[in-house]
């Protein structure tokens, strides 16, 4: 069970990762520099296979997403800007994801 919850948690969060992403208008290049990261890594990120170590976040926190957000979706501490366009990344988002070739892992 811890398995299945674990990979949904992943999911979930690799959704808000990437409609944080596209709320703050980066590209995928430009959020891998925010993040400190390569983009296959940022890619294992949004697919739920791996999790971000959470000190990576800073830059995020620091553009107005915050890590109530991204862990549990809670959107109350978002910043304005942010909360503005996060819905629809977030359909976006999930929509991108959903896409055969870009499921990984998750079934």
């Amino acid at each position: 069970m811890f398995d299945a919850e674990q990979n949904t948690f992943n999911y979930d969060f690799g959704i808000r990762l990437e409609a944080a992403r596209m709320a703050l208008r980066l590209s995928p290049n430009e959020m891998c520099e925010l993040l400190d990261c390569a983009r296959s890594t940022y890619t294992q990120y949004i697919r739920g296979n791996t999790m971000i170590t959470p000190y990576r976040l800073s830059p995020l926190y620091k553009c107005g997403v915050s890590s109530d957000y991204l862990f549990f979706g809670d959107k109350r501490n978002l910043s304005n800007t942010v909360a503005m366009s996060i819905e629809g990344a977030e359909v976006v988002a999930k929509s991108e994801r959903e896409k055969p070739e870009n499921r990984g892992r998750r079934t």
